[in-house]
């Protein structure tokens, strides 16, 4: 997650004291905010922040980011399309802020909240396992994806990977949020080894891959090669359990479709396991691309996606 997110980070990191107080203040500010949004519905909250997100956010340091990944993935945009998307993109980051200080709510209230759709070739998988890794990626309500796996029919239990805020400040803030939907929550800069363990227990994981891994192969993604974690597939590969995309659309305020999608496989299971995994990846990349086209204007697409050479 970002370390700022009211201030630019090279004016942070340039001056030691202001980094520290400058994250000390956007906590207490976070803190505040968060007390008041609980207070309103689900539904207001979600008004009231995506009109205020859209409002400040194309004026900040984060805004020059999601430019420039539009502008790799949508070349074709014009300057005034490409400044509405920007301003939709922080809109539906201010929903999701209130999705996630809601989602006590959201899990308490999911049958009233949530359906969803299941593909026939995930449905085995669902109902008599093994333990698979399902994967979404930083688009619509990403953060309500796992909640009708958890609370339906889902035979394996889950656990859940999330990146840990880079403000340590907002730490006991957003973590209770993160454990509410009832899943072990995996901080992603665990590993490898204990997601692994995971899987090995018969426990299914969770988690959003579409943002860069410095370590990562790089895949292709809307044509131009991305840094990729390619972990997910080497793990469902060496489990035998199956990959498979998920995707939760926001279709009202406070209402949500999730799709369970068809599991990636391989698309030649004689090539290496290294290879199998980075053809898989190519695939969830694909299908992640498939999402974001469709709605571009709900892909949080905040910190750099693609390598600096890239940058217009």
């Amino acid at each position: 997650m970002p370390r700022y997110y009211l201030i630019p980070k090279r004016t942070a990191r340039a001056i030691p004291w202001l980094e520290k107080a400058s994250m000390w203040t956007e906590a207490q500010l976070f803190r505040m905010v968060f007390a008041f949004v609980r207070l309103l519905s689900l539904e207001r909250a979600s008004r009231l922040l995506a009109y205020l997100f859209r409002l400040v956010g194309p004026f900040t340091d984060k805004a020059d980011k999601v430019r420039r990944n539009l502008a790799v993935a949508f070349p074709e945009m014009n300057k005034v399309q490409q400044d509405e998307t920007v301003r939709d993109i922080f809109s539906h980051v201010g929903t999701s802020a209130a999705e996630l200080i809601h989602m006590p709510r959201i899990w308490e209230q999911w049958e009233q909240r949530i359906e969803y759709e299941v593909d026939p070739d995930a449905l085995p998988f669902l109902e008599s396992g093994p333990a698979g890794v399902y994967v979404t990626a930083h688009v619509g309500a990403w953060q309500v994806a796992p909640i009708p796996l958890i609370r339906t029919h889902f035979k394996s239990p889950m656990a859940m990977v999330y990146a840990p805020e880079g403000n340590a400040y907002l730490h006991d803030l957003f973590f209770p949020l993160r454990e509410a939907i009832g899943v072990k929550v995996i901080p992603s800069k665990s590993g490898a080894r204990p997601l692994l363990k995971e899987l090995s227990s018969g426990n299914s994981l969770a988690l959003a891959v579409d943002t860069r891994l410095p370590s990562g192969k790089l895949v292709p993604f809307f044509g131009a090669d991305a840094l990729t974690n390619t972990t997910p597939a080497r793990m469902a590969l060496r489990s035998g359990g199956p990959l498979v995309p998920v995707l939760a659309q926001r279709i009202a305020p406070g209402r949500f479709r999730v799709h369970v999608q068809k599991p990636i496989k391989p698309r030649n299971p004689e090539a290496t396991k290294d290879n199998q995994a980075t053809d898989m990846m190519a695939q969830v990349n694909s299908c992640f691309e498939q999402w974001i086209r469709a709605r571009p204007g709900e892909w949080m697409c905040l910190k750099r996606r693609w390598p600096k050479a890239h940058r217009l």
